[in-house]
């Protein structure tokens, strides 16, 4: 739906954009053609609805994903480097014995540590 508002808005821009300027602000005849030719128009429109739908995308993803430039991010585990990794595990909705299935597995996958922690 964002993809399709944005490429909207694009579209839009970029048609009243140009007829704007080539029919009312400094119309000039073109080989003939009459001031507001639509046919001239077409690749702008594409260009900026591409373009337009692109970066709210991107936009759309940085938001939705909490990776905005002033977020902060949140820091499991003070040791993490880029030898050392964190995996964090949702396990407020798990009986005790596939926790202990979950510690398991992550032991068995060659984990150095397993730490159980709450953060609200």
């Amino acid at each position: 739906i964002a993809a399709f508002l944005f490429g909207l808005l694009g579209t839009t821009l970029a048609l009243t954009m140009q007829f704007y300027m080539m029919a009312f602000d400094w119309p000039m005849i073109i080989g003939g053609k009459d001031f507001g030719a639509f046919p001239d128009f077409i690749p702008v429109t594409f260009e900026l609805t591409v373009l337009l739908a692109s970066f709210g995308m991107v936009g759309v993803f940085m938001v939705s994903t909490d990776l905005k430039p002033w977020a902060q991010p949140r820091i499991f585990d003070l040791r993490i480097t880029d030898d050392k990794h964190v995996m964090a595990i949702d396990i407020a909705n798990n009986s005790a014995i596939e926790l202990a299935k979950i510690e398991e597995i992550l032991k068995s996958s060659g984990a150095s540590e397993v730490n159980k922690k709450s953060f609200d």
